[in-house]
């Protein structure tokens, strides 16, 4: 039995072993993001919706953070303008990365798209969002810096994207 637990805790600690989230965790998350940007209010409150019924990690100790991600969805499903919108999206960004900071999951972080994968503002929104949710300070630092005006931060970053989108 303690050979067994060794083991576990040795694959567990061990660099580069994955610390990734179950499969189909917040399975869609993302798509919160990409209703934000262009700033389509319609299709949010049901993916809002939709990621606050998703079954969350059992462990006690994040229910704190489970009770932020579902207060921020919330907040999605209401949310009236651009900067209600980005502000809930910044929101559950901020909920999940603040999650995975205290479980040490490092894999949101790889989804983000590369550099050079499109629209060099419209990359540098999406890897500021999941520099966020990965809890990668250096990622989201990276993007808002190449983000037009260097927006301080995810809310001011998502409501630019919007307002500007809105114009369409």
């Amino acid at each position: 039995m303690r050979l067994t637990l060794l083991v576990l805790l040795a694959c567990r600690c061990q660099e580069g072993a994955s610390t990734a989230p179950p499969s189909g965790h917040y399975a869609g998350a993302e798509d919160l993001l990409e209703a934000a940007l262009p700033g389509a209010l319609e299709p949010l409150a049901p993916l809002a919706q939709g990621l606050a019924g998703d079954a969350a990690d059992p462990d006690p100790a994040g229910q704190d953070a489970r009770d932020r991600l579902h207060s921020a969805l919330g907040f999605a499903m209401v949310a009236e303008d651009a900067e209600e919108r980005a502000d809930a999206v910044a929101g559950v960004a901020e909920a999940c990365g603040q999650c995975h900071a205290r479980t040490g999951v490092t894999a949101p972080a790889l989804a983000a798209p590369p550099w050079g994968s499109g629209p060099e503002h419209a990359v540098a929104a999406r890897r500021a969002w999941w520099g966020t949710v990965g809890a990668d300070a250096a990622m989201r630092a990276e993007a808002l810096g190449r983000l037009p005006e260097s927006p301080p931060d995810l809310v001011a970053a998502l409501t630019s994207c919007a307002g500007c989108h809105e114009d369409y």
